[in-house]
């Protein structure tokens, strides 16, 4: 009964979905999603189903050393402790230690875009945040202990996730796609994005990985999926689609297969796989901004000693 509830429930949510990925597929039919409309419609999807513990907003990250990263397009930060004195100019500054995340938006990806979001991830991942470990709450109940049992486990902080999110590529190929983010040869990958998505390519895979896995959201049900009809295939805009029950699909190449994409459970898997690796990036609860991040200018306090009358200068140390 609890699985069939679930099942008609995301239902609902795809067919919410459904309603986003087709307001998408009409701009770009038509006249183009381009500039701060990509970005807030997915800053406005973000904000509908994430939990509300994290904010949402686009900026530079900067850390304790004053360092700033490039522009982000969208930024999820600690809604909690994020100090607001940070926002009230037109460009918003996001301290890397209360960063959970990092997205990169691209209308339409190529090479060049692609790479260009690895840059940006790269600088805001190798910003010097505060290397600190710290113990969780116990993971098991009092009546549940063993002489194995596990009551605290200690956690590092570790640098912002960083994510590259495309409506759609400028290729329709599967391998031309993915070799956008083939390193170069000794080329690090430490700091590169985490997790790629591409919404007419249907595709969600890890860049950073030597043995790349990627997961493909071709239309279909259970094992299967279909292939597309030559004579259902329609080119929009240099892209081709397919018609499936009265809508339009995307095409992928994946080998010798164009495959109809389904945008909807792409979208799902983001939202859900985004909220799953947010959970598990934690940040240090010893965390002070005032003492951490504000000049020794702006920390020092001068105080009035009724002692001996004199005036002395009392600075918060930094951590």
């Amino acid at each position: 009964m609890g699985s069939e509830i679930l099942s008609k429930y995301y239902e609902g949510i795809l067919s919410q979905l459904h309603g986003e990925v087709d307001f998408v597929n009409e701009i770009f039919q038509h006249q183009g999603l381009k500039g701060e409309g990509n970005e807030s419609a997915i800053r406005n999807l973000l904000t509908k189903f994430i939990p509300k513990k994290y904010g949402i907003g686009s900026g530079i990250v900067i850390d304790r050393d004053g360092r700033p990263s490039r522009q982000s397009d969208i930024v999820i930060y600690d809604n909690h402790n994020y100090p607001e004195l940070l926002s009230l100019t037109s460009v918003h500054i996001y301290p890397v230690d209360l960063v959970y995340a990092t997205i990169e938006v691209k209308t339409t990806l190529d090479s060049g875009k692609a790479r260009q979001a690895i840059e940006n991830i790269k600088s805001v991942r190798s910003l010097n945040y505060i290397q600190d470990s710290f113990r969780q709450w116990p993971t098991d109940a009092a009546f549940e202990l063993k002489p194995d049992t596990e009551l605290w486990r200690t956690t590092t902080t570790t640098s912002p996730i960083g994510i590259v999110f495309a409506y759609r590529s400028s290729t329709s190929d599967y391998h031309t796609f993915t070799n956008w983010f083939k390193k170069a040869d000794n080329e690090e990958t430490k700091h590169w994005p985490s997790h790629v998505f591409c919404l007419d390519q249907g595709i969600i895979f890890s860049p950073g990985w030597e043995k790349r896995t990627c997961t493909v959201f071709p239309l279909g049900t259970n094992d299967s999926y279909y292939k597309a009809k030559p004579d259902r295939i329609r080119e929009i805009n240099g892209k081709e689609w397919v018609e499936q029950s009265g809508r339009l699909f995307p095409l992928s190449m994946v080998n010798e297969d164009k495959l109809p994409i389904d945008q909807s459970k792409l979208l799902l898997h983001f939202v859900t796989l985004l909220t799953e690796i947010l959970g598990r990036k934690l940040l240090s609860p010893k965390i002070n901004f005032l003492e951490t991040y504000l000049s020794s200018d702006l920390t020092t306090l001068f105080v009035v000693s009724e002692e001996d009358k004199s005036i002395k200068a009392l600075r918060h140390g930094r951590t």
